[in-house]
């Protein structure tokens, strides 16, 4: 079909979708089926402009209205399953429609997001469907919310990079600090091999309101030393420090995780935050040990990494969804090599929709032109 050069076609399609309600008893199914291919013949590019997002609603006792008024706690479920999965196959396509029109330079969702945009309702009396189906609960106040960014190496005076970060609008920063407990080192301008994270690293960006964690490439041969490295990360006077556990953990190492954890716990004040950063999909990685590193993590930040896994950012948000829920969670996003400004904008758009209060964005070090213009010009 012809590349879409105006917004008419779909503003009129919008305009016939009865109130946005996801159900096939409306014959809104090949409505969106049409919007999905305006949506490939885009791109799924994002113009810009201002403009107003537009919230989709949709209520599990709309779909379950009957003759019997009287609905079971299983029925209810199974008609939330059902919700739930015509969701999740015709909402991305939608946002990437009316993000097309409205383009991306204002992205007003409704409030509260978690209801009006990805909420599922039961009658009161019958049930409350978990997961999404319930707005999330409070988060407390020490865990970082906003916009995050992981920085591998410190290449620059410490204050220069916290401006830089502070200029994006970000609020907190995870720092490397070690590698399998030896303490990251950068050559400074006299040539001599110096600690990255330092009192002074903290002290820049704390100054400009910027929270810091530190993070380290863990594994399970080395946690005498590791532990030592937390303790090193809480001696500057950081905020907490995020575990990086990945292909060694894989297996076998359920017993070891446990003890690594309760050894960090023990070594630094129960203030000092201690996550992880695990895979975004569960069952990929079946006898890693998610349950033993969580045990003592107040928040997750599983790899939502999109660019990596060569999938689209809709399909790589729903299936970390699926795996994880949106509890305790501040997930890690990809901001390096293709990743485009309309990705990132999709990206915070769910996470805030779905009551997450951050990401955490890979990589600062390289962070493509075009998203880092877009991360000063918008706001979290």
């Amino acid at each position: 079909m012809p590349p879409i050069d105006e917004t008419r076609d779909i503003r009129e399609r919008l305009s016939r979708m009865e109130g946005y309600l996801i159900a096939p008893e409306v014959g809104l199914i090949p409505r969106v089926a049409a919007l999905h291919e305006l949506v490939s013949a885009q791109g799924r590019r994002l113009d810009s402009g201002d403009g107003a997002f537009v919230g989709l609603r949709a209520s599990v006792a709309e779909l379950t209205a009957g003759p019997n008024p009287a609905v079971r706690k299983e029925d209810c479920r199974h008609q939330h399953d059902n919700a739930r999965s015509w969701i999740r196959t015709l909402l991305p396509p939608v946002i990437a429609a009316i993000l097309t029109m409205v383009g991306a330079r204002a992205l007003a969702l409704p409030s509260p997001v978690s209801d009006s945009l990805l909420g599922f309702t039961c009658p009161a009396e019958t049930c409350a469907i978990p997961g999404m189906a319930t707005p999330p609960p409070a988060v407390e106040s020490r865990i970082p919310s906003g916009r995050g960014f992981w920085i591998w190496r410190v290449k620059q005076d410490p204050a220069r990079l916290a401006d830089s970060v502070a200029s994006m609008h970000g609020t907190w920063v995870a720092v490397k600090a070690g590698n399998r407990g030896t303490p990251s080192a950068n050559r400074d301008t006299s040539g001599e091999w110096r600690n990255q994270f330092t009192p002074a690293l903290v002290a820049a960006f704390h100054a400009r309101g910027i929270k810091v964690y530190g993070w380290g490439w863990d594994e399970p041969c080395c946690l005498d030393k590791q532990v030592k490295l937390v303790q090193s990360v809480y001696d500057t006077g950081a905020d907490g420090y995020i575990v990086d556990a990945e292909m060694p953990w894989d297996r076998g190492q359920k017993q070891t995780a446990a003890r690594y954890m309760a050894r960090v716990r023990a070594a630094v004040p129960s203030w000092f935050i201690l996550a992880d950063a695990p895979w975004d999909v569960r069952h990929y990685h079946r006898q890693f040990p998610y349950d033993e590193f969580g045990r003592y993590s107040s928040f997750r930040s599983p790899q939502v990494y999109w660019e990596a896994h060569g999938i689209n950012v809709y399909t790589s948000f729903w299936r970390y969804v699926d795996s994880w829920g949106v509890k305790g969670q501040v997930p890690s996003a990809s901001a390096w090599g293709n990743v485009t400004p309309a990705q990132v904008a999709a990206f915070e758009m769910l996470a805030r929709a779905a009551g997450m209060p951050g990401v955490l964005y890979w990589v600062r070090d390289s962070i493509p032109p075009d998203v880092y213009n877009w991360f000063v010009s918008h706001p979290w």
